[in-house]
């Protein structure tokens, strides 16, 4: 790889992997290539989470599709090797904790369940984030929103305490941007109601949450969706424009 050509993303705009039916190839290389790359994620590279989600799931019988998109991987990286989270320490006002979080209902062809993907910001770079599959099949896309702000509601409560904890106090609400108005709604709304009765209690957290105000979902347009990049493959543009705004940027 130390000769290839570097790749604008990690992954191609709509790529759709399926489990392997063909012959695999090696697992052993296949599976530390991945934990690498999960080190990598876990430490500094939030664009590199989506991919990672992606090409992790075939860890147990890698096909040969399977291991050209790890290794696209490694070619996005080889163009982005400074690339790391990034601060502006000197503006006081960001040191607010903001949220975005999204959903891409249905998008695993493999069970059909939905990608969820959150990220957290303060001082103008990325703090926390995730690109998990959601563990239930969503009957909507408003129910896969709903799913996702409430696992985003989660680490917000929780990166609330660890930042009081060292005197970063939150006096507000977390604002955490969400682009699905029906999700908004449920986040607000304790009555019951036909069309959600089927939705495990523990998707509800949320509401409890917004009752309290400590957590707030505010409408963000999806042009704007910073947490797309985290549920599924985006073209060129939007992916390096959500990048940069997620301060993710070269060192240099």
């Amino acid at each position: 790889m130390e000769e290839c050509k570097p790749a604008a993303t990690p992954v191609d705009q709509g790529t759709k992997l399926l489990p392997n039916e063909g012959e695999p190839v090696e697992k052993t290389k296949y599976q530390a290539l991945i934990g690498g790359l999960t080190y990598a994620v876990t430490g500094t590279r939030p664009d590199l989470a989506q991919a990672l989600g992606l090409v992790n799931q075939f860890c147990s019988n890698p096909g040969v599709e399977h291991w050209t998109a790890a290794k696209r991987i490694l070619r996005y990286i080889k163009g982005t090797i400074d690339y790391g989270i990034t601060f502006d320490g000197n503006k006081e006002t960001e040191v607010q904790l903001n949220g975005y979080v999204d959903a891409d209902w249905g998008s695993n062809p493999n069970g059909r369940k939905s990608q969820s993907g959150y990220l957290f910001t303060q001082c103008g770079g990325v703090i926390s984030w995730a690109s998990k599959k959601q563990s239930v099949v969503a009957l909507s896309s408003t129910e896969a929103e709903y799913v996702a702000a409430s696992l985003a509601c989660q680490e917000a409560v929780w990166l609330r305490v660890l930042l009081e904890d060292i005197s970063f106090v939150q006096n507000k609400p977390t604002m955490t941007k969400e682009d699905n108005q029906g999700a908004i709604a449920l986040s607000k709304n304790p009555k019951y109601h036909p069309r959600t009765k089927h939705i495990d209690i523990k998707h509800h957290f949320i509401r409890d949450k917004v009752a309290k105000k400590e957590v707030v979902l505010d409408y963000c347009p999806t042009e704007q969706m910073l947490a797309d990049l985290l549920t599924k493959p985006l073209g060129k543009t939007l992916f390096q424009r959500f990048r940069e705004l997620m301060g993710v940027r070269s060192n240099l």
